[in-house]
């Protein structure tokens, strides 16, 4: 049986480490917009007058327009005062690395195979984990303007960004943020049977079926039991002692040990957003 992987929300996390760097892009997030409200009322007033109010309204509507667009960002401007930049180049560089990896998930679950009967129609796999598609990309968050690079990772609505200073955590439009020091990326290689597309950029490194006898060979009562390729994926697990718990598998082991070796090692420089 697959069990959720348990991890805390962020609201958790941004109770555990309140920062007003956090409370700014929280307050930015929950804005709402007036402008199409605005865009909607002058249209309606206009359009019986044959649009002669909107040459007077359209201005007021683009007025608000870049005052919600203010209110709904946070400007963060780093400078690193003379410290070396390498590591953090080096983070950039090993994120870039992940994506161009041909494939990214997140764990949402995982199941011990205990039974002989769960060996059997599970490929012979050990454990057995659900999953989702993720992305790497290098810009923040919509909320945040900044001059800088920001590695982040993907899925669904729950996002990691990689800033210089801390690392961000966003899911829907909640924030929140730990240090380096309290952040362990820890990597691994697994033996993953692989029931969808096979990346091209992955190492195959077995075989095994759908459905297996006691010895590990093709359970013959089961005339449709095709071949599953066996590959060789890299496991990051990312966790702080708040809670967070977020296990990302890549297609290509190499590139999940680099971004892993270069948060471990990572040391935050003194210089903070200006």
């Amino acid at each position: 049986m697959v069990h959720e992987i348990p991890t805390a929300a962020v609201e958790e996390l941004r109770r555990s480490n309140p920062s007003e760097f956090i409370e700014q892009l929280q307050a930015a997030a929950q804005r709402h917009s007036t402008w199409p409200w605005a865009a909607a009322l002058a249209l309606v007033i206009s359009l019986p007058l044959y649009l002669i109010p909107l040459l007077v309204l359209g201005p007021l509507v683009y007025w608000l327009y870049q005052r919600d667009l203010a209110a709904r960002r946070v400007v963060a401007f780093y400078d690193f005062e003379g410290q070396p930049e390498g590591q953090f180049t080096q983070l950039i560089e090993a994120a870039e690395q992940l994506r161009q990896s041909h494939a990214n998930w997140i764990i949402t679950g995982s199941g011990a195979v205990v039974t002989t009967a769960q060996h059997k129609v599970n490929s012979g796999a050990s454990a057995v984990v659900s999953r989702r598609s993720a992305a790497v990309t290098m810009s923040g968050p919509p909320e945040l303007v900044t001059n800088i690079a920001v590695p982040s990772l993907h899925c669904g609505d729950h996002s990691l960004f990689l800033l210089p200073d801390r690392v961000l955590m966003k899911r829907g439009r909640n924030f929140a943020d730990v240090p380096y020091h309290e952040l362990q990326a820890v990597v691994s290689d697994v033996r993953f049977h692989e029931g969808g597309p096979v990346p091209r950029d992955s190492q195959q490194v077995g075989t095994t079926w759908q459905y297996v006898n006691v010895k590990g060979g093709p359970d013959r009562r089961y005339k449709a039991n095709p071949q599953i390729p066996i590959m060789h994926y890299g496991r990051i697990n990312f966790t702080t002692r708040t809670g967070l718990n977020l296990q990302w598998d890549c297609s290509q082991p190499t590139s999940a040990r680099q971004l892993a070796q270069a948060v471990a090692t990572y040391v935050s420089p003194p210089a903070l957003p200006n």
